[in-house]
């Protein structure tokens, strides 16, 4: 018998941002110097968080869209090349008109402020536009990325804390879209995961079959 075999890329984005966030900190900074009155950037320290940083917080951004593409693709059936290119508020506003779901009340959580955040610091990065930072003697606290949308200092975006609070606002962000939309995040899936190995094979399936699979294995 044949099964059908599935890629769940959001969950390889999951262990990708858990691994490389486990290997930040939040010490980007040295001590005040008293005659300046600024905080210095530790740049050893700042150029670990940065790398680390910069594949977080892309895969965060990844796993968002590609939970979109998921529910539009999957959920949805909704599979023209042009839509699954289409940008993020756009697709956002396709799956509310599909479910019913006041696209207002997804734009005012608090949630979604996050995840517009966390876009535009992958964006930052990956269509860099200039490379100077500051001038001086050393390297202060407040330097911003060059051009960039987001205008929180470079120090404050790469720290562990700071990554950890994007990629749990962005996972919160998901929970409450899914279930207005009455559909259910599956953590438990594997990255590749097959139909023949579990009811769960996906990373968003519907809440009906959710609950119905869970009832099933809590009635046996």
């Amino acid at each position: 018998m044949a099964w059908g075999y599935f890629l769940n890329f959001e969950k390889l984005s999951m262990q990708i941002v858990e691994d490389e966030i486990s290997k930040m900190s939040d010490d980007n900074l040295l001590s005040a110097d008293e005659a300046i009155g600024e905080d210095e950037v530790n740049e050893t320290v700042m150029i670990e968080n940065l790398q680390h940083g910069a594949i977080a917080i892309t895969f965060i951004v990844n796993l968002f869209e590609t939970a979109l593409n998921t529910i539009l693709s999957k959920r949805m059936e909704w599979t023209a090349e042009d839509i699954l290119k289409a940008s993020h508020s756009l697709k956002m506003q396709m799956i509310c008109y599909g479910y019913g779901v006041d696209f207002a009340t997804v734009k005012g959580d608090n949630r979604y402020r996050i995840v517009r955040e966390a876009i535009s610091i992958r964006n930052d990065i990956t269509h860099y536009k200039t490379n100077a930072i500051c001038s001086g003697s050393w390297v202060g606290a407040g330097v911003r990325l060059p051009m960039g949308t987001c205008k929180k200092p470079i120090a404050e975006l790469f720290t562990k804390s700071a990554m950890q609070g994007y990629y749990n606002g962005v996972m919160s962000f998901l929970e409450f879209f899914c279930d207005l939309c009455g559909l259910h995040i599956c953590r438990d899936c594997w990255v590749i995961d097959c139909d023949g190995r579990a009811d769960l094979f996906e990373f968003i399936c519907s809440k009906e079959r959710y609950d119905r699979v869970t009832q099933e294995d809590y009635d046996a």
